[in-house]
């Protein structure tokens, strides 16, 4: 085999990686040439010693290999991790990994296999820096360095540089479901799925696009994954479906029907031949990167969505780690101030995986020439799951105001940080809201009315008493007549309190629109 000079996939701001091993142990020579190889790209390697000898397929204890990776973690010099291999074991140790530090830091971390249970529970929590991806012993250990090593190293790359799918060249993707689908792309091994479900670590996969993958499943045992994943009503909740390298299996030759009765259960487009998994070469993905699948019969085609132009921060305030969505004008000039949209997510929304609050309204700012006609940041806090923008009932009609709650007292903070940080204009603040959102831009407006330069609230609703606060405020407002979630008559009331103090505020009711009129 043609030996062929691999180029370091790591970008430069990654000098030093730890590698951790959560799950088998090792027992060969890969080790040794894996860590050579990471050395021989210039890296420095970090692997705390483990506290105990392997027990019995474990690279060692529980405890001890939880406490490694928790160490790396905490070690401010390491800028990325590794898995050492994929086996079994990440499962045993979930609670005892250290997931507030893991989503604070969001440092890349590489693996598959076994690893992609840790990959799904980061997710869940917020962390947007994990890769399914090769790892040192499995991979990187290889003697050979032909073509195949070539492609795995240079997809990484690109998914260390932030593509989310970097598909290999020579990869044929085949249409199983015609469909587009537009959404985050969750790659797993797929018995390490099944093993989450029914768990409290069980991530939600509504309107993702999940990849899965397996090695020395026999076909039976693919099938009735997919038929439990199909009864916890995970498969109807998919907005898509892509297959990866199935290998060494039993009774392969039954995959391709197996996988067609399941397309069948796919809302969306459904793609088989993607190259990740177990198999040689495969290629990184970049889990809960934003993508597009677009699926004809003639051919399946891939690429970034435009939501993955939203950046991913977590920070803390008051007290807590918080996450937001960050979009900037693409391009900046110098010396230019440019306006930023505050946007408020609904109630559905909530949590802390730092991306749901994009689902609706958000891509309005980035489709088509969106971005270049205007150019702006858009600011997408989200609230924790079981609080509120407004500490109010959203069915009653009647809204007096009381103290802000803590979730929207945290916006504040994280504001004045976007705006001090950035070339934001102060003069050109805007509110946009929609459902509990809406609540929270009347809140924040009538609060501040000498801050903001405009507000938008969708299926919103307010204190009636403090809406001629907003007098100077230009007002839009939009509501559907038949909403059963949201009165109507809260917009109604509001607008009409506004214009009766002299302001300009404008209300538009859509006589079939339920609560979703956005």
């Amino acid at each position: 085999m043609e030996n062929l000079e691999l180029t370091n996939p790591f970008p430069k701001n990654i000098r030093t990686v730890g590698v951790f091993s959560l799950s088998s142990k090792t027992n060969d020579g890969r080790r040794e040439r894996g860590l050579a190889r990471l050395a021989s790209w210039g890296l420095s390697i970090q692997e705390p010693p483990l506290s105990t000898p392997p027990v019995r397929n474990l690279a060692a204890s529980d405890a001890a290999r939880a406490e490694q990776f928790n160490a790396l973690l905490a070690d401010d010099t390491v800028d990325a991790l590794m898995g050492m291999r994929g086996g079994y074991g990440v499962t045993r140790l979930l609670e005892r990994l250290d997931w507030e530090t893991l989503r604070r830091r969001n440092l890349p971390v590489i693996g598959y296999s076994d690893v992609s249970a840790l990959h799904l529970v980061a997710w869940a929590h917020g962390g947007r820096n994990q890769i399914h991806g090769p790892m040192v012993y499995g991979e990187l250990g290889r003697a050979e360095t032909g073509e195949a090593m070539r492609d795995s190293c240079n997809s990484l790359g690109l998914a260390l540089a932030g593509t989310p799918f970097p598909i290999l060249s020579h990869t044929h993707l085949e249409t199983l479901r015609p469909g587009h689908a537009d959404g985050q792309v969750v790659p797993v091994n797929l018995s390490l799925l099944q093993a989450l479900l029914g768990t409290p670590w069980m991530p939600d996969l509504s309107r993702c696009i999940l990849a899965v993958e397996d090695i020395h499943e026999p076909a039976h045992a693919i099938d009735r994954i997919f038929t439990q994943l199909a009864s916890a009503g995970v498969l109807k909740r998919l907005a898509g479906l892509m297959l990866g390298q199935f290998i060494g299996g039993e009774d392969a030759e039954y995959l391709p029907g197996l996988f067609r009765e399941v397309a069948g259960q796919i809302q969306g487009p459904v793609v088989a031949g993607v190259h990740f998994g177990h198999g040689w070469p495969s290629m990184s993905i970049r889990v809960g990167g934003e993508i597009e699948v677009n699926a004809t019969p003639e051919e399946a085609t891939v690429r970034t969505s435009a939501l993955d132009s939203y950046e991913s921060v977590v920070e803390e305030a008051g007290g807590r780690l918080r996450g937001y969505c960050l979009l900037r004008p693409r391009e900046m000039e110098r010396g230019r101030r440019y306006p930023l949209i505050l946007m408020l997510h609904g109630a559905g929304e909530r949590g802390e995986d730092n991306r749901r609050q994009l689902i609706h309204v958000a891509s309005r700012f980035v489709r088509g020439d969106a971005r270049s006609k205007f150019p702006c940041f858009v600011l997408a806090p989200q609230c924790p799951a079981g609080e509120q923008w407004v500490n109010t009932p959203w069915r009653i009609t009647e809204q007096p105001q009381g103290e802000i709650s803590r979730a929207l007292s945290e916006v504040l903070p994280m504001l004045d940080h976007v705006c001090g940080s950035n070339p934001v204009d102060l003069g050109r603040l805007y509110l946009v809201g929609l459902s509990m959102g809406g609540y929270g831009v009347w809140d924040l407006a009538t609060r501040f009315p000498q801050r903001w330069a405009g507000m938008v609230s969708l299926c919103g609703g307010g204190d009636v008493k403090q809406a001629p606060r907003l007098a100077n405020l230009p007002i839009w407002a939009f509501h559907g007549e038949k909403d059963n979630v949201v009165p109507p008559v809260n917009s109604v009331e509001m607008v009409e309190a506004v214009n009766a103090a002299g302001g300009q505020a404008r209300l538009t009711l859509f006589p079939e629109a339920w609560h979703d009129c956005w």
